[in-house]
């Protein structure tokens, strides 16, 4: 009869426990996989999808992309940066394995030394380093480049801006700043890329401005302050 007692008082002890745990969590604003990032981001079909168009696939296909990748990360133990879902978008797991962490890239990129001078480079996308992925996406293992489709673009411009912004994280390892300002310029916010700042403003309570506030927004100035 003790050691029953014993058990159940234990039994109670860890569900005390956990859901003391649970509520940090909460309350620290780290959102768990499960609830946030799958049933948010992977199950919800309105939800954009990056470097491709196919939306009807079983959704072990599909895996969740940082466009920031965790690597550089300054605090890579954050749970609030690491799972802030502004950040977070679905893509096919072969191709986001094939993005890797590498740094964004377009075929003609405009590299500025000073506000006078600059570089314009040129990847050759029939060079044998450069891989073409599915949706034309090409990767180049030997750089370390992606190219993403045109469909992608804008959504990665302006979440690396949400995140630089927000967190004050230099961007240049990830892209050039030339080619992030056209790729914003060129693809203005879609349908389902306004969906995935709403939801995610509703979980998180933060609001991408680069979206909600696309017009109004002088990003040269905002680069310039990042």
């Amino acid at each position: 009869m003790f050691y029953i007692l014993i058990m159940i008082l234990l039994n109670i002890s860890r569900v005390y426990l956990f859901n003391i745990q649970k509520n940090f969590i909460c309350n620290k604003k780290s959102y768990s996989i499960n609830h946030s990032i799958k049933d948010n981001i992977l199950n919800d079909k309105n939800m954009p999808l990056l470097y491709t168009n196919q939306n009807k696939l079983n959704n072990t296909l599909y895996s969740i992309e940082h466009i920031y990748p965790i690597s550089y990360f300054k605090l890579k133990n954050n749970n609030i940066i690491i799972n802030d879902m502004h950040n977070l978008i679905k893509t096919t797991k072969s191709i986001n394995n094939a993005r890797s962490n590498y740094k964004y890239s377009d075929f003609k990129e405009i590299i500025y030394i000073d506000n006078y001078n600059f570089n314009i480079i040129y990847n050759n996308i029939s060079n044998n380093n450069w891989k073409l992925l599915d949706n034309y996406n090409y990767v180049n293992y030997k750089k370390k480049l992606f190219i993403p489709n045109n469909n992608s673009k804008g959504f990665i411009s302006r979440a690396i801006l949400y995140i630089s912004f927000n967190y004050d994280l230099n961007y240049t390892k990830i892209i050039n700043t030339d080619t992030l300002i056209k790729w914003n310029n060129r693809y203005p916010p879609n349908r389902n890329e306004k969906y995935h700042n709403y939801i995610v403003n509703k979980i998180q309570k933060k609001d991408n401005i680069f979206i909600s506030k696309y017009s109004k927004i002088n990003l040269r100035k905002i680069l310039n302050g990042i």
